[in-house]
Formats: structure tokens, C-alpha cells, sequence
């Protein structure tokens, strides 16, 4: 068999006869067709063949052989030892306003399995996925002195977190407490560095009214029934 290099991690794929299904407007085709796939990423193509339409009886045929194999399957003692779990690459393409591209699950998933993937994912990753794959992972880490007082995310407690849409980009704001009952927000935007802003009691209360319980645990003083 012709060897045939992945067209997205350039290794070598392997060739397999696979019966497989094209269903379109003339009706159900099935072929043995050659299928080439790709180990290391998870990549499949087609091979060009020739196809036949599915007549009735040879579908339910199939059909029938499905059913058998599967009824097989079931009598067989379950095997209840451990084994090592295996990781499945997800879909490969899909398609985005009537375009194939390469789904970003799969490029998240090739990003995390494979350090030499970086250039190529940041070559094919929309700009609203890098941004909530930024938002998801970083963990805010600010700290300055202004006033006298120490605003450090380490030593302080987070209390509330939100995500807004900020102009074009989304961000997310993190608001703190630090130990002396100071608060302050962190600003988090994918292509640009963590900013501090600090905040009186009454933005806070303004933040959380609808929050009860969060600013009952946060908010000093009373709170009239």
C-alpha cells in the first residue's frame, strides 16, 4: 500500500479497508473504501472509490451483521481488571459559516498532548478561542502598594468573579479582600498584562446587591430584614 504523510502533523498514515456509508439527495452508497489514518493526531481522509448504490436487501444485511456483532459482544465476560485510560482525540473538522476547518476541541487537545503543536495552533485557533482558553487557565497574581496599603492576591480572598464584554474583547474581573478589609479588582484581558483598580464599600454593595449571600460573607455592618 501507498504511504501518505498527515496533511496536519505530517507523520506517516496508515491505509485500511473500512465498509463505510455516503448518504446524499440520489439516495445510500456504501463501499469497502480506503481510508488513511493518522496515529499520532487522530486524522482521517478518504481515499478516492469507486461506490455502489445500497440496495434493500444488502443493507439490512449489514444491518443484521451489526446486530449479530453487537449481540456477541454482550455475551462476553465483562473484563473488570484496570487498565490504562486512554485519551480519544475529538473531531477533527467542522464546519463554521459553511467552511471545513479544523474544530477547536481537537486543536485544544493537539496543544495540550504535543509542545511542538504551539506554532501551528496559533496559526489556526480563532482569536475568541485563544481568548477563552486564556480566561479559563490564568490565574490572576498582582501586587502593589498604593496608599500605604498592601493589595496582594496572594494574601487577600477572592469573593466574586464575572466575565464581561469589554469594547470588542471579553475580560474577566476578580474582586478581593485583603486581610484589613480593603477591596480591590483585577482585570484580566488576553493580550494585555493584569490591572488593579481599587474600590470603596459602596461600588462593592453596588457589585453584590443581588448577591445576598456573597455580601453578607463580604459587606461590614448591618443588614435590616
Amino acid at each position: 500500500m501507498d504511504k501518505k504523510l498527515c496533511d496536519i502533523c505530517m507523520n506517516e498514515m496508515d491505509e485500511e479497508l473500512r465498509n463505510i456509508a455516503f448518504e446524499c439527495e440520489l439516495g445510500c452508497f456504501h463501499t469497502d473504501a480506503p481510508i488513511y489514518t493518522c496515529k499520532n493526531c487522530g486524522y482521517e481522509k478518504v481515499k478516492t472509490c469507486s461506490v455502489q448504490l445500497w440496495e434493500d436487501d444488502e443493507k439490512q444485511s449489514a444491518q443484521q451483521d451489526s446486530e449479530e456483532s453487537t449481540d456477541s459482544q454482550a455475551d462476553e465476560p465483562i473484563n473488570t481488571s484496570p487498565e490504562k485510560e486512554t485519551a480519544t482525540a475529538p473531531k477533527v473538522l467542522t464546519k463554521v459559516d459553511g467552511k471545513t476547518v479544523c474544530s477547536d476541541e481537537w486543536l485544544d487537545w493537539m496543544l495540550d498532548k504535543y509542545d511542538w503543536f504551539l506554532p501551528l495552533y496559533n496559526r489556526l485557533i480563532s482569536k475568541q478561542r485563544k481568548e477563552q482558553r486564556y480566561l479559563m487557565k490564568h490565574a490572576p497574581s498582582f501586587k502593589a502598594i498604593l496608599n500605604d496599603v498592601l493589595y496582594d492576591t496572594e494574601t487577600s480572598t477572592m469573593f466574586y468573579m464575572e466575565e464581561k464584554n469589554f469594547e470588542h474583547d471579553k475580560c474577566r474581573m476578580y474582586y478581593y479582600v485583603t486581610k484589613s478589609g480593603k477591596f480591590f479588582r483585577i482585570i484580566t484581558k488576553f493580550g494585555d498584562p493584569d490591572e488593579l483598580t481599587t474600590m470603596d464599600v459602596k461600588s462593592v454593595k453596588k457589585i453584590l446587591s443581588h448577591k445576598p449571600e456573597i455580601y453578607k460573607a463580604v459587606v461590614p455592618g448591618e443588614i435590616f430584614d
